[in-house]
C-alpha cells in the first residue's frame, strides 16, 4: 500500500510528464551545453554504429538495451579516461562503456572520470564528491520507486556549487563540469 505521500509524488510525476518529454526535445533548455547533452546524448534520434552490437549483447545477456546505448552515448560524449563500478551492471552495459571509448580503464571504486552507481551498490559519497569536484561525470540508474536514493542523488548535487544534474524517472546524469553553473533539469530519459 502506498503512502498518500508516495501517491502525491506519483501524481506529480503524471502531471510533470509533458514538460519532462518537451525537455527531452530541448524546448525550455536555453544553456548551450544542457541543449547539445540532450540533444547528442539523452534523446539522440540517430543510430550509431555500435547500437547493433549492443543490441545484440543486450539480448543475450537479458540486459537493459536503452540503459547500454545510454551508458554508451555518455561514455562517447565525454571520453573518461578511468570509469568506476559502483554495484552490478550487466556485461551488455559494461560492453557499451568500452564500445564508447575503448582507452577507458574499467575499475570497481577508484578515482574516476565517469561514475556508474546501481541501485543495489552503496553510493561512495566521499569518492562521487571528489570526482564531480575534478570535473567527472556520475550515472545513476535504477531510482525509479526509490525515493531516498532520488534524495541522495540531489543530496550529491546540492554538495557543489558547479554542475548539471539531468534527473529522469528511472536514471540521473551528474555533469560536475567546473565551468557549468549549478542547474537541475528534470528530463526525460
Amino acid at each position: 500500500m502506498k503512502s498518500a505521500r508516495g501517491r502525491l509524488y506519483g501524481v506529480k510525476r503524471l502531471l510533470s510528464a509533458p514538460r519532462r518529454a518537451a525537455r527531452r526535445k530541448g524546448f525550455g533548455i536555453h544553456s548551450p551545453f544542457a541543449f547539445d547533452f540532450v540533444r547528442r546524448v539523452i534523446a539522440q534520434p540517430c543510430a550509431y554504429y555500435a547500437y547493433s552490437t549492443i543490441d545484440r549483447e543486450a539480448k543475450t545477456t537479458h540486459g537493459s538495451r536503452s540503459r547500454s546505448r545510454l551508458l554508451f552515448r555518455v561514455s562517447l560524449y565525454f571520453r573518461p579516461k578511468r570509469i568506476a563500478i559502483s554495484g552490478n551492471i550487466d556485461d551488455s552495459a559494461k560492453k557499451a562503456l568500452i564500445s564508447g571509448c575503448s582507452s577507458a580503464e574499467l575499475k570497481a571504486n577508484c578515482d574516476a572520470d565517469l561514475w556508474i552507481i546501481n541501485s543495489e551498490a552503496m553510493m561512495p559519497r566521499e569518492e562521487l564528491n571528489r570526482c564531480i569536484e575534478n570535473g567527472g561525470t556520475a550515472v545513476f540508474t535504477h531510482l525509479k520507486g526509490n525515493r531516498d536514493r532520488r534524495e541522495k542523488v540531489t543530496g550529491i548535487w546540492h554538495d557543489h556549487a558547479h554542475g548539471m544534474l539531468f534527473m529522469g524517472s528511472d536514471t540521473a546524469i551528474l555533469v560536475g563540469l567546473k565551468h557549468l553553473p549549478h542547474q537541475r533539469f528534470d528530463v526525460w530519459i
